[in-house]
């Protein structure tokens, strides 16, 4: 059975990294208007396009070009605060960065599937991070939960009837039933119809067994109840 993979927002200490993209939202983005001046016409249309690369960063749409990816992410803690948290964590912009005990696994279980970029990860006083550090980018994108064998609905209002929503009170009461044919072998996917909010990343149990011997864990997951999966 697959697993759910969340980004616990109530453990911000190991997978939410105080830090910023400042160099790329300086270049995406540029100078903004002071406040309570109107944006110009130029300014608008960085803003459109920064919100964009924003919403690829979330729900991977796209492949990003390699100018829309940050180069640099600048951390906001001490250095020897940086062991405490995961090899994989969220940025303020929602982007991902992974170590390389992360590409390692990813590359081994499912090569060339994902982006992954190198990135130049450093503290405030410049000093580089030390270890190998990546963006990565889920792309892969598959419709694999049975609707009506699983506590979900169709999203309200009726505009939002191509997104759904899982229903339950807590992690215990969930099923989920997955059909085992559409992965083909994939390992790290986003489930078509679920933001991000509900489901941010699936993944295979090899894939998680995998980041579990490698001690690198791939944020929180949680098992979809076996109870109704058929093989």
């Amino acid at each position: 059975m697959p697993y759910i993979v969340e980004i616990p927002y109530e453990d911000p200490e190991r997978f939410h990294m105080p830090s910023e993209l400042t160099r790329w939202r300086q270049r995406i983005r540029g100078s903004q208007s002071r406040p309570g001046i109107r944006a110009t016409e130029e300014e608008m249309v960085r803003i459109k396009r920064a919100s964009e690369i924003f919403g690829v960063f979330m729900d991977g749409t796209r492949i990003l070009s390699r100018e829309e990816i940050p180069e640099d992410c600048v951390l906001s803690i001490f250095p020897e605060r940086l062991k405490s948290y995961a090899p994989t964590w969220c940025v303020q912009s929602g982007a991902i960065i992974i170590n390389q005990s992360v590409k390692d696994v990813l590359d081994r279980i499912e090569p060339d599937t994902h982006q992954i970029v190198p990135i130049k990860v450093t503290f405030r006083d410049g000093i580089p991070a030390e270890g190998n550090y990546y963006f990565l980018n889920v792309t892969q994108t598959i419709a694999r939960i049975i609707d009506e064998r699983s506590t979900v609905s169709m999203k309200s209002p009726a505009y939002l009837r191509d997104y759904m929503e899982i229903r339950w009170s807590n992690q215990k009461e969930h099923r989920l039933t997955f059909d085992p044919a559409v992965t083909a072998g994939r390992h790290l996917w986003r489930e078509k119809r679920y933001s991000y909010e509900q489901i941010k990343y699936a993944m295979s149990d090899a894939l998680h067994d995998a980041f579990e011997a490698a001690g690198a864990p791939f944020f929180t997951s949680w098992k979809a109840n076996e109870r109704l999966y058929d093989s």
